[in-house]
């Protein structure tokens, strides 16, 4: 079982087996063809059409039935009463490539969450940025200090 073979879990495979059948026992019986594929808990079974030599296989889209990963897999050939085995290997299913995109909005206005209906979204105010060129303290005497009441007494 040194042979690897690549199938493709999301796609229809078809599989071409070459085979040679030799004796005189039966020269008539045409060979009933299945190619297995054998995982822990259950066996795939696909029917092989056989002409002139050659046995094709479709293997139909498995993602739903398997993981990717490796198998083992056999050729059954059962012509008359009898019952061969001329090919086991390994088969290794992988996902076909693919790319997707969505598109995404993106909405610039702010949303009011439903915890606070009352509270408005605050709006972005400008800002301005200064830098202090130069500082001086006047000191302030009792005389200077005039209360609102003396103010308005006048």
């Amino acid at each position: 079982m040194n042979n690897l073979i690549e199938l493709k879990l999301d796609e229809n495979n078809e599989l071409v087996f070459e085979i040679n059948i030799q004796g005189t026992d039966a020269p008539d019986a045409k060979p009933i063809v299945r190619y297995i594929i054998e995982d822990t808990k259950m066996s795939y079974t696909f029917t092989g059409k056989a002409s002139d030599g050659n046995v094709n296989v479709d293997v139909p889209v498995l993602l739903d039935s398997l993981k990717e990963g490796i198998y083992q897999s056999k050729l059954e050939v059962i012509i008359g009463d009898r019952y061969f085995v001329p090919l086991q290997t390994n088969v290794e299913f992988k996902k076909s490539l693919s790319v997707t995109a969505e598109s995404i909005t993106i909405n610039k206005k702010q949303v009011i969450s439903e915890s606070s209906p009352q509270q408005q979204p605050a709006k972005q105010q400008p800002v301005a940025v200064a830098k202090i060129v130069s500082h001086t303290t006047k000191q302030v005497s009792d005389v200077d200090i005039v209360t609102l009441k003396q103010k308005f007494k006048k």
